[in-house]
């Protein structure tokens, strides 16, 4: 995200992540609304060592610092239903002065 942007929004519906991809950039914050709809839910990028719990029915202001120098693809879970329900998303990570959503 660059400065001055606004929260991208995530929904969390059934058993989905929405969308899906979500592309954030290296040495900058990222951030994020997330909304669970109907059931509980956990926005989670292991690498990153984000690991938000989204109880059903609220919404949930997500901000990380993306690490300069990373790069590359990682995983975006919901702890609670990604093995069982394939509840999975991608996180692309865009070298700094590229563009992020």
């Amino acid at each position: 995200m660059t400065p001055g942007s606004q929260a991208v929004a995530v929904k969390l519906s059934d058993y989905r992540f929405i969308p899906d991809v979500l592309t954030v950039q290296a040495g900058k914050k990222a951030s994020f609304t997330v909304t669970g709809e109907s059931r509980n839910h956990t926005f989670t990028i292991e690498k990153l060592g984000v690991d938000v719990p989204v109880p059903a029915n609220t919404t949930q202001a997500i901000e990380f610092d993306v690490p300069a120098g990373s790069s590359g693809e990682m995983a975006l879970v919901c702890r609670i239903h990604g093995t069982s329900r394939g509840m999975v998303g991608k996180v692309l990570i865009s070298p700094a002065g590229g563009d992020s959503y």
